[in-house]
């Protein structure tokens, strides 16, 4: 199978705590959060695909990498044809050096909210700008992986999530709505 074949994954899980990054670009991930199920909006053909939300190292955008996104039970899901220019993130996403995935969003709606102590953000709506690839993100179990792969070389966390990751890809495929 070529290493073009694909990545797939999660880029948010819903109704976990997300961890704590404190970026002084994106203030509202000061404190940890929570993603409502469907809560981004998203317009494939906008969103692109970065490395560690570099705006420099953009993989590609929209139809440029048939990018494909769907909720579904689970989380946001998304699926995308890596360029021939991505090889090196290909090979560390296959050899999960860059497993894990984090949005990049503008926040429309989140209210204050309490979980084991904690002050959260509890986000209702969100734009969701980009998908990056990293080796560790805020959200458990946003993760991606490389569809060439056997199943028992992805990590566990992938492995567990691929058979969900299928159906809700059929399941949105049969509405129609993807490519």
């Amino acid at each position: 199978m070529s290493w073009r074949a694909g990545i797939h994954g999660y880029v948010a899980q819903w109704d976990v705590v997300t961890g704590v990054i404190g970026r002084p670009n994106a203030p509202h991930l000061a404190r940890p959060g929570r993603y409502n199920r469907d809560c981004f909006i998203y317009d494939p053909a906008r969103v692109s695909v970065q490395f560690m939300h570099r705006g420099t190292q953009v993989v590609g955008t929209g139809k440029d990498i048939d990018l494909d996104i769907w909720a579904d039970a689970y989380g946001l899901a998304f699926a995308f044809t890596p360029p021939e220019t991505a090889y090196d993130l290909v090979c560390g996403i296959a050899r999960g050096t860059y497993d894990q995935c984090s949005a990049g969003f503008t926040c429309l709606e989140r209210a204050t909210a309490r979980h084991g102590g904690s002050e959260l953000d509890d986000i209702g709506s969100a734009v969701l700008r980009e998908i990056s690839i990293c080796p560790s993100g805020a959200c458990p179990g946003a993760v991606c992986w490389h569809s060439g792969n056997a199943i028992d070389a992805l990590s566990p966390v992938a492995a567990s999530l691929l058979p969900g990751w299928h159906r809700g890809r059929a399941a949105h495929r049969a509405l129609g709505i993807a490519a």
